[in-house]
C-alpha cells in the first residue's frame, strides 16, 4: 500500500511524525508537508511564484519533502509524479492521500477554513481516497491516540467499496483512547463562530487587526459532529466537492433572468 502523508501545521508538527509512525505499519508512506505552518489557509495554490521543494529527514531517519507552499500544493506535487523519488519511469499510484493529524477539531465551518481538509480534498478529486484527521485541543489531547484511531478507520476505509472522490473528515476527541466512546458518523454542522478583533494603531498610522479568538456557537443538531466530539466520540464526515444548494436550484430557474444583451425569453 502506498499512503502520501501531508498536513496544514508543517513538515516539523507532532501530529505529523505520530501519524507517519502509525501508518508505515500499512506500507509505503512518502510524506510532503509545508515548510511552514498554513492553518487556516483552505484550498489556496501557490500561483504567482515557484514552489522550493527540500529534503528532511524525520526522527527516524526516514525521507520526506517539505515546500514552500500549501497543503494544496503538497498534494499536487506528489501526485503529478514530482518528487525526486518518484520522477522518471512507471510509477505505482497512491492509494490514498491522509491529511494530519491537525492540531485543533475542523467541525462545523472551520472545514472550509482547514488546509487539513482541503489536502484530503485534492487527493479526492484525482479520484485517490482522501481522508483528514484532526485532533480536538485539550489538556488530554493525545497524538497516539489519535493516530492510531485513524489507522483503524483508514484500514477499514480502505477494504469497503467507497464512491467516486471519497473524502472523509475524521475529529478525534481530546481524551486517552481507553476513554473513547466510540465512532460516530455525522453531518457537518453549519454554524458561524462569533469572531473576536484587536484593533490598534501603527507609529506610521496603519491600522493594525487581529483575529485573537472566536466564542463557541450553540451546534444545531445533537447529532453533528462538534456536539459528538464534545461528548468522547470519534467523528467522521463524508465529504464532497459539490457547494451548489440544490434545495434552491430548480425554484431560482424559475425566475425571469434577462440580460441587457438578449431578449427576454
Amino acid at each position: 500500500m502506498r499512503i502520501l502523508l501531508t498536513n496544514d501545521d508543517g513538515i516539523g508538527a507532532p501530529g505529523l511524525a505520530a501519524l507517519r509512525e502509525e501508518l508505515v505499519s500499512l506500507g509505503e508512506v512518502t510524506v510532503v508537508a509545508p515548510q511552514e505552518p498554513c492553518s487556516g489557509i483552505s484550498h489556496s495554490i501557490t500561483i504567482h511564484s515557484p514552489i522550493t521543494l527540500r529534503k528532511v529527514k524525520d526522527k527516524e531517519g526516514g525521507l520526506c519533502y517539505a515546500a514552500d507552499g500549501t497543503p494544496a500544493d503538497c498534494v499536487k506535487i506528489a501526485l503529478a509524479g514530482l518528487l525526486p523519488a518518484r520522477r522518471g519511469g512507471s510509477q505505482e499510484p497512491f492509494d490514498a492521500v491522509v491529511s494530519g493529524i491537525n492540531w485543533g477539531a475542523n467541525a462545523g465551518m472551520n472545514l472550509l477554513y482547514s488546509g487539513t481538509v482541503a489536502a484530503a480534498l485534492e487527493g479526492a478529486w484525482t479520484g485517490i481516497l482522501g481522508v483528514a484527521a484532526s485532533l480536538e485541543r485539550g489538556p488530554q489531547a493525545d497524538f497516539g491516540a489519535a493516530a492510531e484511531t485513524t489507522r483503524l478507520i483508514l484500514e477499514r476505509l480502505l477494504k469497503k467499496k467507497l464512491p467516486a472522490r471519497s473524502a472523509f473528515s475524521i475529529n478525534i476527541p481530546a481524551c486517552p483512547l481507553k476513554n473513547i466512546k466510540g465512532v460516530r458518523v455525522s453531518p457537518q454542522s453549519t454554524e458561524f463562530f462569533k469572531e473576536t478583533f484587536s484593533c490598534s494603531t501603527l507609529p506610521d498610522g496603519r491600522e493594525e487587526i487581529t483575529l485573537v479568538g472566536e466564542d463557541k456557537a450553540v451546534p444545531l443538531s445533537d447529532s453533528c459532529e462538534l456536539v459528538l466530539l464534545s461528548q468522547g466520540y470519534v467523528t467522521i464526515t463524508p465529504l464532497t466537492f459539490d457547494l451548489t444548494r440544490r434545495s434552491f436550484l430548480e425554484r431560482l430557474k424559475k425566475w425571469s433572468w434577462v440580460h441587457p444583451a438578449c431578449p427576454d425569453p
